[in-house]
């Protein structure tokens, strides 16, 4: 480890020992709660940062930099759809020309920007699809197949162009003894994208079921992203 290294790691430990005492004396301070949502995000840990970005601005809705970090956490796991709400949440809270504001308001324009060019949906299409498509992944680890089905659908039709939807629904279908519809949703996700492992391998398992046979196996599930290279947002 050689000592520049060295040196962010120790302030890094520092930093975890004094936030996690502080924890123990003011665990709703909002100061305190964004500390941990750095030092988690300054560790990669973005679900950890996410939660303590929440708290901190459940306790003090009117912060800027919490919201702000907390938009950059989600975009870091691809969730797209609270990035953006997040992001016009630091809109409406800061003054034009601010930092926030404009990094902000580039972020959105960005993606706007993005989607256009990649004949993606307007940014609330986006959004609605993202959620639908998380309410159905909800009910397929629940195990409600049909239900699950639907869901994908309702987000198929906002946004057609992901494969993810395509591939859940094939596993819906497979689990539910459908061999036909889940190879037909498979091949429509490698359609959209040749090179989707998930759909390739999910679709040899589902061919070697007699149509009604359900599927026993646990397939490769995943959740909703965009998966074009994102615009850059760092935290400030």
């Amino acid at each position: 480890m050689n000592g520049i290294f060295r040196k962010d790691y120790l302030l890094l430990c520092r930093g975890a020992a004094y936030l996690n005492r502080l924890m123990q004396t003011d665990p709703k301070y909002h100061m305190v709660l964004y500390g941990m949502g750095v030092l988690f995000a300054m560790q990669k840990q973005y679900d950890a940062a996410i939660e303590y970005f929440k708290k901190a601005v459940d306790a003090f809705p009117i912060f800027v930099e919490a919201h702000y970090n907390l938009a950059v956490a989600y975009k870091s796991i691809f969730d797209i759809a609270n990035m953006i709400r997040v992001f016009k949440r630091v809109l409406a809270l800061s003054q034009p020309g601010t930092e926030y504001y404009t990094q902000a308001q580039d972020m959105i324009q960005m993606m706007e920007k993005s989607m256009r060019e990649n004949n993606g949906p307007g940014l609330d299409a986006f959004i609605n699809a993202q959620d639908e498509f998380d309410r159905a992944f909800h009910l397929m680890e629940k195990g409600e197949w049909k239900n699950a089905i639907k869901g994908f659908e309702r987000s198929i039709r906002w946004h057609a162009t992901l494969p993810q939807p395509y591939g859940n629904m094939g596993i819906c279908y497979a689990k539910i003894g459908e061999r036909q519809a889940a190879i037909a949703a498979f091949e429509r996700a490698l359609e959209i994208d040749p090179n989707y492992e998930p759909a390739i391998f999910n679709k040899a398992a589902a061919e070697e079921l007699e149509e009604g046979q359900c599927l026993s196996l646990n397939l490769k599930v995943t959740r909703y992203y965009e998966t074009k290279r994102l615009p850059d947002g760092k935290p400030v």
